[in-house]
């Protein structure tokens, strides 16, 4: 899986993690989810000294029931919430974790 050249530009890479600014945070988590991505998690940081200072971790649930196209959803709605909610915070960008149905895992790191 390959993030789309215009996401990725708009990127920061921090630790080896993609973190976004919040407008393309949701977009990432638009396209993720139009690819049947999960986005499981949401971790905001900060920049310092060219590393990911962390702030906040998303805490949203969402049924993991038989219909993968509703979790996708609902996680989707959960982790551009959690944007929204810390969008206008100083420096905030964000790091998204996602699974795909047939790997269970998906942390993007480059």
């Amino acid at each position: 899986m390959r993030f789309p050249g215009q996401l990725l530009s708009r990127a920061r890479v921090l630790a080896g993690e993609y973190a976004w600014p919040p407008s393309s945070a949701r977009a990432a988590i638009d396209w993720l989810r139009s690819e049947g991505f999960a986005v499981v998690g949401v971790e905001e940081w900060t920049e310092e000294d060219n590393q990911p200072r962390w702030i906040a971790s998303s805490n949203y649930e969402c049924p993991d029931g038989s219909n993968w196209a509703q979790y996708v959803e609902c996680c989707a709605q959960g982790a551009k919430a959690f944007v929204t909610r810390f969008e206008n915070e100083p420096g905030a960008i964000f790091n998204l974790s996602w699974v795909a149905p047939e790997d269970g895992s998906g942390r993007f790191a480059g």
